[in-house]
């Protein structure tokens, strides 16, 4: 299976990071996972409003990217869908800007360069796997050097007609029946499965007939058997509302998906 699935991965593998917060001479505090897409060469992390929120608790709007055994920091703007009132956030979404300069450089040739026609409307189907770094293994270190291990959930994607027995809507989240026994680590091998502590703010990807996965949502959290996430269109959503100019010359005049 992994041979079969593993060009189809490549590029997600890359555009997957796990996202850290500094803490003084310590090594820094893992708080979950992001997706780096690349939007007419601009840069940003999707992941979750959850993510977001823990990692400013700890750093005060400090956000680190581990690449190659290094962290990168993330300098630019942040924002994330919040709860209204006693509402809760049903969207659990963030955004990080990812200004121009030596780190934008160092992590532009592992992004995922996303265009309009990538944008899946309506639940995802078929074969799916959601991917990241557990809190588990996402701290260890050897010397100075930070040596994460990410792993794979595979399965499939509900249908779309058990999404209201969720009460989640299939044009603002999707749902995934993923294989909870039994993960297959960076290497391709199967082991028992871990709990996807940590995984939060990974990409939730469907296998489509083509050369890559098809990006169809962050992953926010795992309930009953069944991984959940958020739609990137919620993500894509906040990119149009904070910043407009590079949305509208990615998205060019074809806005109807918000």
């Amino acid at each position: 299976m992994w041979a079969r699935i593993e060009s189809q991965l490549a590029e997600a593998r890359n555009a997957v990071i796990p996202l850290y917060g500094p803490r003084g001479k310590r090594i820094p505090v893992h708080g979950g996972c992001g997706v780096l897409i690349n939007l007419n060469e601009n840069l940003f992390v999707l992941t979750a409003s959850h993510v977001h929120e823990s990692l400013d608790s700890h750093a005060e709007g400090q956000f680190l990217a581990a690449t190659d055994g290094q962290f990168i920091p993330l300098n630019g703007r942040s924002y994330r869908t919040n709860s209204i009132g006693s509402e809760e956030d049903i969207f659990d979404a963030a955004v990080l800007e990812i200004e121009q300069g030596a780190e934008a450089d160092l992590l532009r040739p592992l992004s995922l360069k996303v265009v309009p026609a990538d944008i899946v409307v309506g639940a995802p189907t078929g074969e799916c796997v959601v991917f990241g770094y557990p809190h588990r293994d996402a701290e260890k270190t050897r010397g100075r050097t930070v040596t994460p291990k990410s792993y794979w959930w595979h399965g499939s994607a509900i249908a779309p007609e058990s999404y209201s027995n969720l009460g989640i809507n299939p044009q603002s989240h999707v749902a995934m029946e993923l294989d909870l026994a039994s993960v297959i680590t960076e290497h391709g091998q199967m082991q028992r499965s871990l709990v996807p502590k940590g995984v939060s703010g990974s990409g939730m990807w469907s296998l489509v007939e083509s050369e890559r996965a098809q990006l169809n949502g962050i992953f926010v959290a795992a309930r009953d058997g069944l991984f959940l996430g958020t739609s990137i269109r919620a993500h894509l959503t906040l990119i149009a509302q904070h910043d407009a100019a590079v949305f509208d010359a990615w998205w060019v005049d074809d806005r109807r998906f918000l």
